[in-house]
């Protein structure tokens, strides 16, 4: 076996962890999201039309959103696709969005 033949499953591992990582990612900031905002679970899920445990499987990365029901969060939580989809952990940025979403949705006196 040549270098070149071994380069090409290594590549395909590679691109596989990414994507395992990209949707672990987007699981968790709209998990972070939607507790920011004090949305539960099955009105989330409502809004997705999906089932709260299919929203807790994407939230936790077990399965993947849909391009659809990304875009319908992304207007529910008034955030760009990027906020999304961004490894949002322990970046300065993370914290500013959060407190603007929790702010968007606390109740006014």
């Amino acid at each position: 076996m040549g270098r070149q033949s071994l380069q090409a499953p290594v590549n395909q591992m590679a691109n596989v962890a990414a994507a395992r990582t990209l949707h672990i990612n987007i699981g968790r900031n709209v998990r972070r999201l939607r507790q920011a905002a004090a949305i539960s679970i099955d009105e989330c899920a409502d809004e997705l039309g999906a089932s709260a445990e299919e929203l807790s499987d994407h939230e936790a990365g077990k399965s993947r959103f849909e391009r659809g029901q990304l875009l319908a969060l992304s207007g529910l939580f008034s955030v760009p696709l990027s906020d999304l989809t961004r490894n949002m952990v322990g970046r300065r940025r993370a914290p500013s969005t959060f407190k603007r979403i929790s702010a968007q949705y606390r109740p006014q006196p």
